[in-house]
């Protein structure tokens, strides 16, 4: 089952990185359709794992949070728009999420040839967004294609130029291009013992999401990557610990203080302009929505705000461009409980034993967080999948840390009991 799962992973990944040639051929032989065959490999994957998992009556608890939080946010968003085809593209994001949790080991504990994959295709991309920043023109820019009634770009076109040019390579976007680089170069770092190898990855990866424009993704992997060069000073699971909790906060202070502020032109490649959007349009017009479609405290409901608005209001569709705000239209004042479990279990992290591995789940969830201040991280397929599978090893590598506590403290007491009884001196006091 392992090896399917992997396979999956390979699959899905693949898919993501070279969507825009993918669906260029697609449309070319008129089966757009099919690009839909890549959700089809991992729900065939986690219904068949949930079957066997149910036959064995040995059920993964997280199979329960993805029917709980379905359940509950779908029925919302029943109520409060009467869309079950929302709820059905809300359960589908979140199947990536789920399906990264079942397939967490290909991620954090990869075999060479999955490790040798990761390193393929994060050169893979590395050299073709180089190219296309500078070189390559690509023919499915700006193409276009309609899915069951809804216009579907296939490779987005910033109409920008020079400097200002968002290199996305073989992505579809540069936005998907400043997801996954970082995210494949951190699975990357964490297994690769050599500094200097390890600074090289970071530093071309900061250079390559520089090409992206994706202002988000690189201050957030920059921060990261000076955390982890830095953690022969500092231990990076502290670090990291207190960037997130810090990166939280703004990601929800942000969208409900900033908004209403009044903000200087800016322009040129990396001013603040499209940060000044959201304050001045994105973030409000994002909360007037909730407040007229929503009812406090649930939200709007499962598929409450951005993609999911094509189906039922497409002439009012907002991105959020915030996770927070992104995560109260869908899930209300359940919002702080989800953040809060993943806040409560960092707090759990023994830093002293935390395996390259947890480590690796720790860099995931604070890089994620972090550029989740500026962008509704769970409606990309990878960011979802890597946030569950992330958050599946944290507790995970937790449990593990404490169950290693609990059998030494146990040892421990036997070795004191024992010195007690043969009236020995007690060789720890």
């Amino acid at each position: 089952m392992q090896v399917f799962l992997a396979l999956s992973m390979v699959v899905y990944i693949s898919f993501y990185a070279f969507e825009s040639p993918i669906r260029y051929v697609l449309n070319m032989v008129g089966l757009d359709s099919l690009i839909f065959l890549r959700d089809l490999v991992i729900i065939s994957l986690t219904l068949l794992v949930f079957a066997d998992q149910l036959f064995k009556k040995n059920v993964a608890p997280y199979f329960w949070v993805f029917g709980f939080v379905v359940a509950l946010h779908g029925s919302v968003m029943i109520l409060n728009i009467g869309s079950v085809t929302a709820v059905a593209y809300g359960a589908k994001m979140f199947i990536s999420m789920l399906f990264g949790a079942i397939a967490a080991f290909a991620i954090f504990k990869p075999s060479r040839p999955m490790l040798l994959y990761f390193a393929t295709l994060w050169g893979i991309s590395v050299v073709f967004i180089f190219l296309n920043k500078y070189f390559l023109e690509f023919p499915w820019t700006d193409l276009r294609t309609n899915l069951m009634g809804v216009e579907v770009e296939v490779s987005r076109d910033w109409t920008l130029s020079g400097a200002a040019k968002r290199a996305g390579g073989l992505f579809r976007a540069s936005i998907n291009a400043g997801m996954l680089v970082p995210l494949l170069s951190l699975i990357l770092v964490f297994h690769t013992k050599n500094y200097i190898l390890r600074a090289a990855i970071l530093i071309i990866t900061i250079y390559i999401l520089y090409l992206t424009t994706m202002k988000g993704s690189l201050l957030s992997y920059m921060i990261l990557s000076c955390l982890i060069l830095g953690s022969f000073a500092v231990n990076f699971i502290t670090s990291a610990r207190i960037w997130m909790y810090v990166a939280m906060v703004l990601m929800i202070v942000f969208p409900v203080v900033l908004p209403g502020y009044h903000m200087p032109d800016a322009e040129g490649q990396f001013s603040l302009g499209s940060f000044n959007l959201r304050i001045e349009n994105m973030w409000p017009e994002g909360w007037d929505w909730v407040n007229e479609k929503g009812t406090f405290p649930f939200g709007v409901g499962l598929g409450g705000i951005s993609g999911a608005q094509r189906i039922y209001a497409p002439t009012q569709i907002n991105s959020a461009d915030n996770m927070f705000l992104f995560m109260y239209a869908f899930f209300g004042v359940m919002t702080f409980a989800y953040l809060g479990w993943l806040a409560f279990t960092m707090t759990r992290v023994r830093k002293k034993t935390a395996d390259i591995h947890l480590q690796l789940s720790v860099a995931i969830l604070t890089f994620l967080v972090a550029y989740g201040i500026v962008l509704s991280m769970l409606e990309d397929q990878m960011a979802n999948m890597f946030m569950g599978a992330g958050a599946y090893w944290l507790i995970h590598g937790v449990r593990q840390q404490e169950a290693v506590e609990k059998l030494q403290d146990q040892a421990v007491t036997s070795i004191t009991s024992e010195d007690a009884q043969n009236g020995m001196p007690n060789a720890l006091g």
